[in-house]
């Protein structure tokens, strides 16, 4: 790893691990600096608001959709197109 969030080289070697280009790839974050990272690495950012930011701040870094917690996420993955197989 090169850099520190919100350089996406995190991100980076997550979708190298998965054999995904980032464009086909959810990042799921709960802070500005994770958006602000996965935008840089042209992936799709849904937010939690676990981390201390409000949603507007999420939305205004960037994130495609924002919940308030895991739990909603879980419940809105079909909305995102994820599908258990």
């Amino acid at each position: 790893m090169q850099a520190a969030k919100p350089a996406p080289d995190l991100f980076d070697v997550a979708a190298q691990k998965l054999e995904r280009a980032p464009n086909e790839c959810f990042l799921v974050g709960d802070s500005v600096w994770d958006v602000l990272a996965g935008r840089r690495m042209n992936a799709s950012v849904v937010a939690v608001r676990s981390g201390g930011f409000d949603g507007h701040e999420l939305q205004e870094a960037g994130a495609y959709r924002v919940y308030a917690d895991a739990l909603e996420l879980n419940q809105s993955l079909e909305q995102l197109g994820i599908t258990s197989t």
